[in-house]
């Protein structure tokens, strides 16, 4: 079966605590986006920007997933450009503080997924989320059914998140970022979509942002750009500049992603020895 979707990322430089200024943005931005696009991937905290000081300068952007202002407003814009859009937000669940990403169609929310990996000062006012998910979703446009896992940020760091998604047949992999250390994840994760045959759709920020509300310059942090999206071989069919606003799209190929054999004699799923790794990983 010929399965080719379209997809997407929109990179740009939210203003912290900007949220209706943010969300225009993103509704300027989407009018770019190639007509064929049905699958579209915002950066980490989209819409609140990131450098929180603490949980108490968050809590006011917080909400609920299922009742919020940002799925409402990603649902009018699924809607309207007949797309599935992932995107970072802070979730709130009882009293508890998550960097969580939704995935929004023209239905409403698909669902969310939680950072595993917290990074920095997220370890002081956020919760972990505890599981890996994957999606299914039957595009809009085409009628294509595929599977997709959801990364955030620093998930990408840890072999573990990739082979999460993997070993539950994620076709394509949603990674909202903002990343702060320049060049590493950029180089990492097309590795990873090359080592696990999964294509990877990364959106990233750039600028730079004080921390809020001090406005403290000495944390200030620095964001990279550079969003990619790369096909199952990892190699990068898009790239974005490191310090402009930017619509990458690309079209992926999930027959690629599904074939798994590497050789005559050699496959991703059959070749694996977990006889062997748990001798030394403690799983």
């Amino acid at each position: 079966m010929y399965a080719k979707i379209n997809t997407a990322f929109v990179q740009f430089r939210p203003e912290i605590g900007e949220v209706d200024k943010n969300f225009a943005k993103v509704d300027e931005l989407l009018t770019q986006l190639p007509p064929e696009t049905e699958l579209v991937v915002l950066p980490e905290l989209a819409f609140t920007g990131y450098n929180f000081s603490t949980r108490e300068s968050i809590e006011p952007f917080s909400e609920r997933a299922e009742a919020g202002k940002t799925l409402k407003i990603l649902q009018t814009q699924a809607q309207k450009h007949r797309i599935y859009i992932v995107a970072g937000f802070p979730e709130l669940d009882g009293d508890s503080i998550y960097n969580s990403s939704m995935l929004v169609g023209a239905e409403g929310l698909v669902g969310t997924y939680r950072k595993v990996h917290l990074f920095d000062n997220e370890k002081k006012i956020l919760a972990q989320g505890d599981d890996f998910t994957v999606f299914p979703l039957k595009l809009p446009k085409t009628g294509i059914e595929l599977k997709l896992g959801i990364l955030i940020c620093f998930d990408w760091i840890f072999a573990e998140s990739w082979l999460a998604l993997f070993h539950q047949d994620a076709d394509v992999i949603a990674h909202c970022t903002n990343l702060v250390l320049p060049g590493r994840a950029q180089k990492a994760v097309p590795a990873m979509s090359m080592m696990h045959r999964i294509p990877v759709i990364l959106a990233n920020r750039y600028g730079s942002e004080a921390q809020y509300p001090e406005n403290n310059s000495e944390n200030t942090l620095n964001f990279t750009g550079n969003s990619i999206i790369t096909d199952a071989s990892g190699k990068i069919l898009v790239s974005a500049p490191e310090n402009e606003d930017f619509i990458g799209s690309a079209s992926l190929d999930l027959d690629d992603s599904r074939n798994k054999q590497i050789t005559g004699l050699n496959n991703l799923i059959s070749d694996r020895r977990p006889d062997v790794y748990r001798k030394f990983l403690n799983f």
